[in-house]
């Protein structure tokens, strides 16, 4: 049964700290799901389920997709929320697709919600009782295990990566992504912020005119603020806007971003030349360039054509939602016919994704 990408939306990514610092995960979250709805020109009433990524509750709770339901002014219906890291957003776009090709009526809205701005600091002691000496303060956007900057390092020392090609492939993403920032414009939906009691309207992406100094180093993607949501459904509705994309098919693995790629491939049979825009996820330059090493055959040219986190910023549970939204209207705005996008794997599932255009 196919799927459909009837619409797709985001926010504007905030820089970490900047303008969005204010604006919670379930507004940011509402905001996305009300343009999608719009854009699909579906009434609230007739979504069946919403599914939401999210990597950091924290203050929001473990569950925030049925507050940015009810934000939305969808009914009661189900609504959860999952976290995958940064696969989180394409995670639940795979689940909203599973769900519809087993029989799901309706609508449903994915995606994913994160404003790591707002990402708490944690005292794992506190709750039976600092007696005595010091507490750890813990800072929740680290998470337990290994950082983005040790994966990283691990991912560059296993394929032999050199330093130069890293900051390379990290200028790249950032000039590609400021000489594009235009084309941006028709996959975001404008936000109105507040900044000392004026009203803004912020249009386009905050992070690549902001820097975290030496705080974060260059070839890592720096935390943002941001949500995208993607309305899906197994028909094209007579009353709707035509779809802008179709999803072909997803495959996960646990550890093997190029295996996830070779199996797709297989299953929908296409090649690599037929895949004609590639959004490879910049959790770090390394991230990259090492699924480039494994895939000889993929031609660097057709990956992030307009830049990638490494300049835009990484709102977590959002990435995977925002780099299907840039991947679907991309298809419609360069009349490409397919691309896939791939989250590999910093302490969540690799996952591809290929879509068409309808």
């Amino acid at each position: 049964m196919p799927v459909y990408i009837l619409a797709a939306a985001r926010t504007p990514l905030g820089a970490f700290g900047g303008r969005l610092k204010e604006v919670d995960s379930t507004e940011l979250a509402a905001h996305a799901l009300k343009e999608t709805l719009l854009r699909g020109c579906v009434s609230p009433d007739r979504v069946a389920e919403v599914i939401l990524g999210c990597a950091l509750p924290g203050r929001q709770g473990l569950n925030s997709a049925p507050a940015a339901a009810r934000a939305t002014g969808l009914p009661r219906i189900p609504a959860f929320s999952i976290c995958a890291g940064s696969a989180s957003g394409l995670k639940a776009a795979a689940l909203a697709a599973q769900s519809l090709q087993h029989g799901c009526e309706g609508f449903i809205l994915a995606g994913g919600t994160e404003s790591c701005s707002q990402a708490p600091y944690l005292l794992p002691d506190a709750r039976w009782g600092v007696r005595f000496g010091e507490a750890d303060l813990l800072d929740s956007l680290l998470g337990p295990g290994p950082t983005a900057a040790h994966c990283a390092e691990a991912i560059t020392q296993k394929h032999q990566l050199r330093a130069e090609d890293l900051a390379a492939w990290t200028e790249r993403s950032h000039r590609k992504a400021h000489a594009c920032r235009h084309d941006q414009a028709p996959e975001i939906a404008p936000l109105t912020t507040m900044h000392r009691k004026t009203a803004l309207v912020m249009c386009k992406d905050e992070v690549p005119e902001h820097s975290l100094g030496s705080s974060l180093p260059p070839d890592l993607a720096p935390p943002a603020d941001g949500a995208a949501a993607l309305l899906l459904a197994s028909s094209i509705p007579a009353d709707s806007p035509p779809p802008l994309a179709r999803i072909l098919d997803w495959v996960e693995t646990g550890g093997d971003a190029a295996g996830a790629v070779r199996r797709l491939l297989r299953r929908t049979g296409l090649g690599f030349q037929q895949i004609d825009h590639w959004e490879i996820h910049e959790t770090s330059s390394a991230q990259v360039l090492a699924v480039l090493k494994d895939l000889p055959e993929l031609d660097p040219d057709r990956v992030n054509p307009r830049g990638g986190a490494l300049a835009l910023g990484d709102p977590l549970g959002a990435s995977g939602a925002r780099l299907v939204a840039t991947l679907a209207h991309a298809l419609q705005r360069d009349s490409h016919q397919t691309g896939i996008v791939l989250i590999p794997g910093n302490g969540g599932p690799d996952i591809a994704m290929a879509i068409s255009r309808t």
